[in-house]
């Protein structure tokens, strides 16, 4: 126990009943001076007690954010410490056991060391763990608000990840637990389908990275026979630090609606469903997906999907506006409609009209689909609203992904959530643990902790080459689809104070006078182009109150390189004597020590 206390704080010699009795007074000195931790700003005093050295020492940070300086560490033992403050000339210092001077002479600091990632991770960890969407500006501007203390983004990503961390989010240790989920699954499930499959890389140390499994449950398949024989296949790109594809297979009911399969490869799927169906699959083109398809299914109808078709040809049509006719051709119901809407995909361009007839049309136009499926979907639809459904959670872990949506919408019953896993198997989460209750032979189980241990190498995270730049979480979107709204500054130049470039690409600032960057040239020659045109006209030098009218070529209607863009953006430029031009109803003045210096007379 760690103790404050003032130099002069002794005991001398005393009998046996004093000593209980000096016993139980320092027992309720220590009871009524003993630090408890709490979100309020923490105050040191002399003879306030610590249970033991870590919570003297985030006692000792949180008070240094708080109060917004760095501490001088100059003894830092679990026995005793001794900080003060970095400020130059400050008194303020702390000793325990021994003296604390609650004095600064310091000025505060707005960065301040001490607010470590860590930190920041202790305060919101409840924050982020219930919301791991959580954006970094926010937290930085409640820590602002908080402590009056500026930390970067990168600080707080580290804080995110500390934070899903400590709370069970540990992403490498899910991997670790993969085999041991998949064996849990077929002992509750034997009729199930959990496999794994992992890659060995041998060197030094044999090392076991994950590659990739597949999971379903005996009621899905049983269900999927009472739905139409047509199946959705599509991946959403994972966005936790280990990236990945989750690869769904979706299909429909026979009110349209869809019905999730399983997570899967289709190697396997093939084995485990069994359907003696004349099966019918939509992808959107991938290589790997048709070479699959025509491996495991040779004799199963294909389609395409005619949004991702016609994203591909926009891609490389980008002028052309043949959309309409596409859409008219893919939803007609008979061969005359499509004829006529392939006509108008001929007239609005003829190379996309020639790609689409190297395209049979039973892979993407509805007349000449098959009916065994039943079904006139041209759009794999129910694939990207299964990976919407999905939303945030393609953040999670990977086996905190497989449950995690199931959980969301269980019904709370005596503060615990229930989930039926089949018609007997139960989840049931309580507050600390998950338990699987069997209705039938009336058992129960934990989850994580009596999982099956199941012998063989543990299980790494998948090799993950790192890309240059930031991690893109959003998705790429379509040549021709708008952005979505967001706010946007606009750049504004220090030398000429334009909008639309910055001082390092401005034509005028002398600093740039060896850059050769296309931006800054580009700037550069429409610079020289308005400068010529100033020099090619004849000045009319006029002191008196007539002007003249000075007329400019339609090139130049354009440019805004400079300062001078508002004035040459008229259709006419009035001069005056008095050194002020005037143009489109505004009158500016000119080398004022902002606009660029133009030639010897003035506009």
């Amino acid at each position: 126990m760690l103790v404050i206390v003032s130099d002069d704080n002794e005991f001398g010699p005393c009998s046996d009943e004093d000593g209980d009795r000096l016993m139980e007074v320092m027992d309720a000195e220590i009871r009524a001076n003993m630090y408890i931790p709490s979100d309020e700003p923490v105050k040191f005093f002399v003879g306030q007690y610590f249970n033991n050295f870590n919570e003297l020492t985030v006692a000792l940070r949180k008070f240094a954010v708080h109060e917004r300086f760095k501490t001088r560490k100059d003894k830092f033992k679990r026995t005793r410490i001794f900080v003060g403050c970095e400020g130059y000339g400050c008194p303020w210092y702390l000793h325990a056991l021994k003296r604390y001077h609650n004095v600064h002479t310091c000025t505060e600091l707005w960065k301040n060391p001490e607010c470590t990632a860590k930190f920041i991770a202790s305060k919101f960890q409840d924050i982020i763990l219930s919301h791991p969407e959580t954006k970094a500006s926010f937290i930085m501007s409640e820590l602002n608000k908080m402590y009056e203390v500026r930390v970067n983004k990168q600080k707080v990503y580290r804080a995110k990840k500390i934070a899903l961390e400590s709370g069970g989010a540990n992403f490498e240790s899910n991997y670790r637990l993969i085999r041991s989920y998949a064996q849990m699954i077929l002992n509750k499930m034997p009729n199930a389908l959990a496999l794994v499959h992992v890659i060995r890389l041998h060197g030094n140390q044999i090392k076991t990275h994950f590659d990739r499994c597949i999971i379903s449950f005996p009621a899905l398949r049983e269900g999927f026979k009472g739905c139409r024989p047509f199946i959705g296949i599509d991946g959403c790109h994972l966005k936790g630090p280990y990236r990945g594809i989750l690869l769904s297979a979706i299909g429909l009911d026979a009110n349209t609606d869809i019905y999730p399969i399983a997570v899967c490869f289709l190697g396997h799927l093939n084995e485990y469903m069994k359907d003696s169906r004349q099966l019918t699959f939509m992808c959107d083109r991938q290589k790997g997906i048709q070479n699959a398809l025509r491996l495991k299914y040779p004799n199963a109808h294909v389609r395409y999907c005619a949004r991702h078709l016609l994203a591909n040809l926009k891609s490389k049509h980008l002028r052309t506006d043949f959309k309409g006719g596409f859409w008219e051709a893919a939803r007609a119901s008979n061969q005359i409609d499509f004829e006529r809407a392939m006509e108008k995909v001929k007239s609005a361009d003829a190379g996309v009209y020639e790609t689409l007839r190297r395209v049979h049309p039973r892979f993407w136009s509805r007349h000449a689909f098959d009916r065994t499926s039943k079904s006139d979907h041209c759009i794999n639809n129910m694939t990207e609203s299964f990976n919407a459904w999905l939303g945030e959670q393609r953040k999670l872990p990977l086996l905190t992904l497989v449950y995690e949506n199931m959980q969301k919408n269980l019904q709370l019953s005596r503060g615990c959530a229930i989930a039926p896993a089949s018609e007997w198997l139960c989840e049931v989460e309580g507050k600390c643990r998950t338990y699987i209750v069997d209705l039938e032979h009336h058992s129960c189980d934990c989850d994580k902790v009596n999982w099956p241990v199941v012998l063989g190498d543990e299980i790494l995270p998948h090799l993950v080459k790192k890309q240059p730049g930031r991690p893109k979480l959003n998705r790429i979107r379509e040549p021709d689809e708008v952005p979505p709204e967001k706010m946007r500054y606009k750049m504004q130049c220090k030398c000429c104070h334009e909008f639309g470039h910055n001082k390092r690409a401005c034509p005028i600032n002398p600093n740039n006078a060896n850059k050769k960057t296309r931006h800054f040239q580009n700037n550069l020659k429409a610079y020289k182009e308005a400068i010529s045109f100033c020099h090619n006209v004849k000045p009319h030098y006029n002191f008196g109150p007539s002007s003249s009218k000075v007329k400019r070529p339609e090139s130049h209607a354009n440019w805004i390189g400079v300062q001078g863009r508002r004035i040459m953006q008229g259709n006419s430029v009035e001069t005056r004597g008095n050194g002020m031009a005037t143009g489109n109803g505004q009158t500016r003045a000119l080398d004022k020590g902002k606009a660029p210096v133009f030639p010897p007379w003035r506009l």
